[in-house]
């Protein structure tokens, strides 16, 4: 017989973690055990930083890169004339 959706997620998320595994803690325990300054870095955080690292790129050099290319299209366009 055929699961269901609610079902198959039900299954897949008791297989991956269980209660009192990082997926269950709450964030403030989290941001509590990252604060005590042992100094380890998983792979969370890592991916964290590459998150921020490239939203602030491209929040930052895609409007420039824009901006910068119609400047340079319309002092072209001035030159030529």
């Amino acid at each position: 017989m055929r699961k269901g959706l609610s079902a198959l997620l039900a299954d897949g998320l008791a297989t991956r973690s269980s209660p009192g595994t990082a997926a269950h803690r709450a964030p403030v325990d989290y941001l509590a055990q990252r604060l005590k300054g042992d100094g380890s870095v998983d792979a969370l955080d890592l991916a964290r930083w590459q998150f921020g690292v490239t939203t602030v790129y491209h929040f930052l050099f895609v409007p420039i890169t824009i901006g910068l290319s119609c400047l340079v299209a319309t002092m072209q366009t001035v030159w030529a004339r």
